[in-house]
């Protein structure tokens, strides 16, 4: 994203984090978000969703928190009420680059993506920086789309 001047917001898994032991300058000068503790939905474990709290706030003592995407877009208006009491706000796709699916190809990602974002000419595009897909088709978007009419929003401006 820094090669190409644009801002993301990286939704990160706090188990994931943990492991790294510091995002401390991995995401700088981008929008970090949260994805709850573990990649567990919030509907269907109890675990997961009250882990979300603890975690939310751990996230929010290293950088500004506003968004949050629950684990495969599940969530319920009781949790979407309580996040946005805490000033954390859902935050979903609908644009999915399915660089997560069998084969991780990046041709196919960027031919996915390419077509629904001049189909529909706007959305929230969903990649995962830990497959190699994404980082591997973005230059071939931002590439393909410059002058094509789509605009890139700052995410620091949502």
């Amino acid at each position: 994203m820094r090669d190409y001047h644009q801002h993301a917001t990286f939704f990160t898994v706090g188990s994931a984090v943990h492991a790294r032991r510091s995002i401390t300058g991995l995401y700088s000068n981008q929008c970090v978000g949260s994805h709850g503790l573990t990649h567990d939905s919030l509907v269907t474990s109890p675990a997961a969703a009250g882990a979300l709290a603890a975690w939310n706030s751990e996230l929010a003592s290293l950088t500004s928190l506003r968004w949050f995407r629950p684990p495969y877009g599940q969530r319920t208006a009781a949790q979407v009420a309580e996040l946005e009491r805490s000033g954390v706000r859902v935050l979903l796709w609908n644009i999915d680059s399915q660089d997560w699916q069998a084969p991780r190809d990046s041709t196919l990602v960027t031919g996915r993506v390419l077509t629904l974002m001049l189909l529909w000419r706007h959305g929230v595009v969903l990649f995962h920086d830990v497959h190699p897909a994404a980082r591997e088709a973005l230059p071939t978007i931002f590439g393909a789309l410059r002058g094509a009419g789509v605009r890139w929003v700052d995410c620091r401006t949502l």
